[in-house]
């Protein structure tokens, strides 16, 4: 799996768990049906606050709690929705 991803800590703070933000590229989608089929099996991951998918980028932004969610489980769900990391 070529996996490309740029992380960074945004500002949201829960009192205990600090989020986390990652892109992820995706590879495959062709139109807006393809976007909500990510966007739907990354928003029901345990611990993703926030997705937004871009057909122009190709590619997912995904807030997340790091305590649950994991770039390896972002990853999977992709893969098994049809389409690929990049």
């Amino acid at each position: 799996m070529g996996l490309t991803a740029a992380s960074n800590r945004t500002g949201k703070y829960d009192g205990e768990t600090a989020m986390e933000t990652i892109c992820i590229g995706v590879v495959g989608m062709r139109c807006q049906a393809c976007v909500k089929s990510v966007s739907t099996v990354l928003k029901n991951l345990p611990g993703v606050s926030q997705v937004e998918v871009s057909l122009e980028a190709s590619q997912a932004r995904i807030t997340y709690d790091p305590k649950v969610a994991s770039v390896a489980d972002f990853a999977t769900a992709i893969d098994e929705a049809g389409f690929a990391n990049s």
